[in-house]
C-alpha cells in the first residue's frame, strides 16, 4: 500500500513540475503557427520558405501577447482561453481553448 502511495505522490509531483506556464503556451503558439503554415502549404502543394515560417510564427507571437488569455490553473494541469478577434478560431484552426498537463498542450473543443 505505500508503494503505491509513493507512486502516486511521484506523479503527483512530476505533473505539479511540469505544468505549462503562460510563455511555454507563448512559445507553443508560435510553432502551431508555423506548423500550421507549413500545413496549408503542403495541402496546395507548395514550399514554404523560411522568411514565411518565421514570420508567421512571430506574428502569431506577437498577437496571442497582446491577446487577453486567460488562464485557470489547477496545479497539476492548466487550461488556456484565448479570446480570438473575429475571423479567428477553430474555423481557421487555431485552438481558442487549450490544455497544458506534463509541459504539453492538447487542444480542447470545451473549456
Amino acid at each position: 500500500m505505500s508503494r503505491l502511495l509513493l507512486v502516486f505522490a511521484g506523479v503527483i509531483a512530476l505533473l505539479v513540475a511540469t505544468n505549462p506556464s503562460r510563455s511555454e503556451y507563448n512559445d507553443w503558439v508560435e510553432q502551431f503557427a508555423v506548423g500550421k503554415i507549413e500545413r496549408d502549404a503542403a495541402a496546395r502543394k507548395e514550399q514554404v520558405s523560411w522568411t514565411e515560417r518565421m514570420f508567421g510564427g512571430a506574428s502569431a507571437g506577437l498577437i496571442v501577447r497582446n491577446i487577453p488569455v486567460y488562464r485557470r490553473n489547477f496545479v497539476v494541469f492548466s487550461i488556456y482561453r484565448l479570446d480570438l478577434p473575429e475571423g479567428f478560431g477553430d474555423a481557421e484552426g487555431f485552438p481558442a481553448c487549450v490544455i497544458g498537463v506534463a509541459g504539453q498542450f492538447v487542444r480542447a473543443s470545451v473549456c
